[in-house]
C-alpha cells in the first residue's frame, strides 16, 4: 500500500498499477500515464528540487518516495 503526500492511499500491485490509479484519481488528468508522469515529475521538482525520472514506472515511484512525495505503508 502507498500513501501520497496529500493522505490518499493506494493499494497497487506494482509500479505501473500504481500509476494508473494515481492517474485515475488525479485532478490534472493527461492523455496518458506517460504524460501525466511527466507532468508530476516537473511539478514534483519544483516542489523539493529532486529529480524525479518519468521514463518507467519503477523508476517514477522510486523517486518519488526519494523525494518524500510518496511512501510504502503497510497493510494492516
Amino acid at each position: 500500500m502507498f500513501k501520497v503526500i496529500d493522505g490518499e492511499t493506494f493499494l497497487a500491485a506494482d509500479e505501473r498499477d500504481l500509476v494508473e490509479k494515481m492517474h485515475s484519481t488525479s485532478r490534472a488528468p493527461s492523455p496518458s500515464d506517460e504524460a501525466w508522469m511527466r507532468d508530476v515529475a516537473r511539478r514534483g521538482e519544483l516542489m523539493t528540487g529532486r529529480e524525479i525520472r518519468s521514463d518507467t514506472p519503477g523508476n517514477f515511484v522510486a523517486d518519488l518516495m526519494a523525494a518524500g512525495l510518496l511512501e510504502e505503508i503497510s497493510c494492516h
